[in-house]
């Protein structure tokens, strides 16, 4: 698992991690009142406002919006959109995913509020 983590954290998955952390501090230094769902649901909405996703990303975002996600952290948004733009995963991708995301905003210093 060490070199599937390292490529994923180099990778498209690591980038995507740092672009929305930096916007996520945005969104905070901007509208310091809101709540961290109210960014969360933001980012998500804004990321393929501006990103016009590809036609099956379109679908898996389209089905993650019918179900109401709840979007609370930005480790919810990440999940959310590593799962759109990279596909359904089975338990041992998706396990890299979940280690990949939480230790590279651990490092850019999230902290959940």
């Amino acid at each position: 698992m060490g070199f599937a983590k390292w490529i994923a954290k180099r990778g498209a998955l690591g980038g995507m991690v740092r672009s929305t952390f930096g916007k996520y501090q945005r969104a905070k230094r901007q509208n310091p009142s809101a709540t961290e769902p109210e960014i969360a649901a933001f980012l998500l909405k804004d990321r393929y406002r501006i990103l016009h996703p590809k036609p099956d990303e379109a679908e898996r975002l389209e089905a993650l919006l019918a179900t109401d996600p709840q979007l609370v952290t930005l480790m919810d948004v990440c999940l959310a959109i590593a799962e759109i733009e990279f596909g359904p995963r089975d338990s041992f991708q998706r396990r890299i995913l979940v280690e990949v995301i939480s230790e590279e905003l651990g490092r850019l210093g999230y902290v959940p509020q």
